[in-house]
């Protein structure tokens, strides 16, 4: 099998020097005009006004009872294909429609030829035949009867005869890579593809908003620097022209926390060195401006599209880290070297973030806390004197409605370590700290889940008594997409503690019984 990290790597390394102009309109890199881009006829909606506007707030997905088959073919090694086949739809000519839809394209990715992007036939010159070939196709979203499905080609070029074996350093000085990627967006009641501006609310211009954080996001990227391609969740991209605007076809995919925007030969103001690039746009990033949740679900529709009859699985969306604010500090504990580092979003409230600030500021109990944590682990062992270290950190993150914070201290002296986290859950609205009890709906006994959750992680040792005393001194939680975190306390045998997570599944709980879906 190759190694892609390493082909990647010399692709890169390869790709010719191109002698670009560039010409931006301001520090703010507005779209110059959308002409050549489609302009505002490619961004009609295919789905009709439904009076769904802005602001629209959007805390949860309703996951699609799906059954999602992966279909493989060739060796499995060089030449690895996978597609997709979904079953589980009431309507069995719309399951058919977009099963047919998925195969025909992955039948096209599957014709061994050159993707017309902008001098591909430099870098992969007459003579060459492909070495590898890897098509995998993935399901980026299916919630709210949206299914986002992303087919992606990876090919290695070589010169005929010249194949050589991926574990050759000569292998890697021919080799040519050249990728691609293919995105399907399904309204799960009819079958069809809609577009991109589909997914934004009724009120709002989707093509003023897409590309005002498109040209924000190339300005702070440093698109338009000689040499530097922006930070991508895939692939990099570097502007050549100054930004038109993208059009209203553009190609995308949907995650449950965010929108995946596609560049590749079909983008050609934008040099993607001949492979498919990708960024990852958070739902916040964009505002309560999206419909993504409403457009094609009604909640608490009598209309079944599905043939499960199982429970409603519900997920929190997760808000990302909007203009993230970080840091971090140094400084000495007596014989204590300790580091503190921080992690939070300025899109939080400016309340929540003035109570993350609070706890950033040096506590002289913190200071104590460290001196104990010395004093216990050195005096009993003879390490007075010796050096320690201490590891701080504070974090939050936005699930929902839902804010976490969680501080941690990781002490390390000599070959003994001690761990201590603390997980608290606000409530975004109102700014106060969560009890447990408080995410179930009232009248709901949750406590044999989190019985049954402890001894799950402690196994067969532990009694009921034990795991009541432990139950007992749970103080905090955290919040993710599917699952409540509960940390509880390990004591090893040499005194050493650390922290592990209690996890406890939505879909076990039961989303009717959990207050936070409401």
């Amino acid at each position: 099998m190759f190694d892609w990290a390493r082909i990647r790597s010399v692709a890169g390394v390869l790709a010719l020097s191109l002698c670009l102009t560039f010409a931006f309109w301001g520090c703010g890199m507005k779209p110059e005009n959308t002409s050549l881009q489609g302009g505002e006829e490619s961004w009609k909606r295919t789905t009709l006004a439904t009076g769904i506007n802005a602001p629209l707030e959007s805390n949860y997905i309703v996951s699609n009872p799906l059954t999602i088959e992966e279909v493989k073919e060739g060796d499995g090694k060089e030449y690895d294909y996978t597609y997709l086949k979904i079953s589980g739809l009431q309507d069995l000519e719309v399951q058919k429609k977009i099963n047919d839809k998925i195969k025909s394209v992955y039948d096209q990715l599957r014709v061994q030829d050159l993707p017309p992007y902008r001098g591909v036939k430099v870098r992969v010159p007459d003579g060459y035949t492909v070495a590898s070939e890897q098509i995998y196709t993935n399901t980026l979203g299916n919630f709210n009867n949206i299914l986002s499905v992303m087919l992606e080609k990876s090919a290695v070029w070589q010169p005929n005869g010249a194949q050589g074996n991926s574990d050759d350093k000569a292998f890697y000085d021919t080799a040519r890579y050249v990728s691609e990627m293919e995105t399907l967006n399904f309204d799960l009641n009819t079958g069809e593809e809609f577009k991109l501006a589909d997914l934004f609310c009724d009120n709002v211009n989707p093509s003023e908003l897409v590309n005002d954080y498109m040209s924000g996001y190339l300005s702070e990227s440093g698109a338009d620097s000689e040499g530097y391609y922006p930070r991508m969740f895939s692939g990099n991209i570097k502007l050549v022209e100054a930004f038109k605007g993208l059009s209203g076809d553009q190609k995308f995919g949907i995650y449950p926390y965010g929108l995946a925007l596609v560049f590749d030969y079909r983008t050609p103001q934008f040099d993607t060195q001949c492979a498919a690039a990708a960024t990852i746009v958070n739902f916040s990033e964009l505002g309560d401006v999206l419909s993504v949740t409403k457009r094609f679900y009604k909640e608490g529709s009598t209309q079944k599209i599905y043939t499960s009859a199982g429970p409603t699985i519900k997920s929190l969306i997760g808000k990302g880290r909007v203009n993230e604010v970080s840091g971090d500090e140094s400084f000495q504990v007596g014989n204590v070297s300790v580091t503190r580092s921080w992690r939070y979003s300025a899109s939080l409230p400016e309340a929540m973030q003035k109570k993350l600030r609070e706890m950033l500021e040096t506590d002289p109990q913190e200071l104590d806390r460290i001196s104990a944590a010395y004093e216990a682990f050195a005096g009993p062992n003879g390490n007075d004197g010796k050096e320690g270290s201490c590891e701080i950190y504070l974090g939050s993150y936005q699930y929902g409605r839902y804010v976490n914070v969680t501080s941690s201290m990781n002490f390390y002296l000599m070959e003994r370590f001690l761990q201590k986290m603390d997980y608290d859950c606000y409530d975004a609205d109102t700014f106060k700290p969560l009890e447990l009890k408080d995410v179930f709906r009232d009248g709901f006994d949750y406590k044999p889940l989190v019985l049954q959750a402890i001894k799950d992680a402690y196994g067969e040792g532990i009694n009921a008594n034990i795991a009541e005393e432990i139950y007992d001194k749970i103080q905090g939680f955290n919040l993710s997409s599917d699952e409540i975190y509960i940390p509880i306390t390990q004591i090893n045998e040499d005194g050493s503690t650390y922290d592990m997570n209690l996890n406890l599944p939505f879909s076990e709980i039961g989303c009717d019984n959990l207050v936070i879906f409401h």
